[in-house]
């Protein structure tokens, strides 16, 4: 009696051992988005079912390109990050730069053949807009059969009996294999739709394109498209003051003079027009181009429209000439502007005119 109830006990052992093996792999717990000071620190985590030899690897995703790069190779593209255990379920960043800001990140569990990815979330920089950019969220569980050969290998340890059926619930499953992996990718194609192509016109003005760190471009045009999203940088095409600007139709007109302002995040299709009073046929007289001044700026641009010169950082242009000068991104626009090395000038204006009779700097450090 003893014996045989020592070999139910092992039984039941066994048969405990075999099912938490093959439990099925499951995300339990979903890892959240994260907005964190510059330079400062974020964990990510998520629980997943337990399961014998299982292998976790956190991906980081960048925004600009979809590139994914692997937790432990992030710190070989960011300066100065600091990663703790990318490849555990809980991942701690350190050290965390500006460019960092809307880049993505999952994780990828497997084990016994099964893959899951967690969830797709966010690293957001505080004070910085987040992307307007709505996240798709991974399937949960991603088929990764292995071959029949190696699971059969693996079920030798089992009775005769249970090898048998094993083996064919196995080869059932490989033929079905094709087509769930087509199931799965069409739900994929459902749950990330193209993004719609959005049209951006300008009139009498200028759009220039501006990157994830807010510098715009400096070659402008009247019409841009893209998907998505997207910030960029308008400015009158022209010389001239400007009377008043349209923004889809709507006439809008500052108290004070306007010369160029950033859209951000800007996801559906824009008409921007600038309604500019002409300066007078004879304004040119004035211009002396015998005499050249040169204008430099530093975290500042000029603009002077009769001669082409749009958004530079430095240039000649006739004594005379009336430029337009515009603060740079981030500029502390309390402070004003330093020109030609007096402090305090033209205080809180993103922008002003001026005419320069001799070579002028302007500095917004």
């Amino acid at each position: 009696m003893k014996r045989v109830l020592v070999f139910l006990l092992m039984l039941c052992m066994l048969l405990g051992c075999f099912t938490s093996a093959f439990a099925k792999l499951e995300i339990l717990e979903q890892p959240v988005s994260q907005t964190v000071k510059e330079r400062g620190k974020a964990t990510f985590s998520f629980k997943v079912t337990k399961q014998q030899q299982m292998g976790i690897t956190w991906y980081f995703v960048n925004p600009d390109n979809g590139e994914e790069i692997t937790g432990k190779n992030i710190r070989k593209t960011f300066k100065g990050l600091k990663v703790t255990n990318p490849n555990s379920q809980k991942m701690t960043l350190r050290n965390i730069p500006v460019a960092m800001h809307g880049w993505s990140l999952y994780a990828r569990c497997k084990a016994g053949g099964a893959a899951v990815e967690t969830d797709i979330v966010q690293i957001l920089i505080e004070g910085m807009d987040p992307p307007d950019i709505a996240l798709p969220k991974r399937l949960t569980a991603v088929e990764n059969k292995e071959p029949a050969e190696q699971k059969s290998a693996k079920s030798e340890s089992s009775s005769g009996e249970a090898d048998a059926e094993k083996t064919a619930s196995e080869s059932e499953e490989e033929k079905d294999a094709p087509e769930a992996e087509s199931e799965n990718s069409s739900i994929a194609a459902e749950q990330e739709p193209e993004p719609a192509v959005i049209s951006i016109t300008a009139s009498n003005a200028l759009l220039y394109p501006v990157n994830a760190k807010g510098k715009a471009s400096e070659e402008g045009s009247s019409s841009m498209s893209f998907k998505g999203s997207a910030s960029f940088y308008v400015a009158p095409s022209s010389e001239g003051e400007v009377q008043y600007w349209t923004i889809n139709g709507v006439r809008m007109e500052p108290d004070t003079q306007v010369t160029g302002f950033t859209f951000r995040g800007v996801t559906s299709d824009m008409s921007v027009s600038a309604k500019i009073r002409k300066a007078s046929s004879d304004a040119s007289a004035d211009l002396d181009y015998q005499n050249m001044c040169k204008i430099t700026c530093s975290n500042c641009f000029f603009t002077f429209m009769p001669d082409g010169i749009t958004y530079a950082a430095e240039g000649e242009v006739p004594a005379g000439a009336k430029i337009t000068v515009i603060a740079g991104q981030g500029a502390d626009l309390d402070k004003g502007y330093t020109i030609n090395g007096e402090a305090g000038q033209q205080q809180n204006k993103v922008t002003f005119t001026m005419i320069v009779e001799a070579d002028t700097s302007f500095s917004m450090d």
